[in-house]
């Protein structure tokens, strides 16, 4: 039992990681295309 509970803690923490992440690329992502687009616009 406690290796069924020790596993499904380890797949929580893996899925709030993972979901964290996500979160995280996507807004770095954002920023530096925003970034670029305005360095872009701002050059020309």
């Amino acid at each position: 039992m406690s290796l069924y509970l020790s596993v499904a803690y380890f797949l929580s923490l893996w899925a709030a990681w993972s979901s964290l992440f996500r979160e995280l690329i996507s807004c770095f992502r954002y920023c530096t295309s925003d970034s670029l687009t305005r360095s872009i616009t701002s050059s020309s």
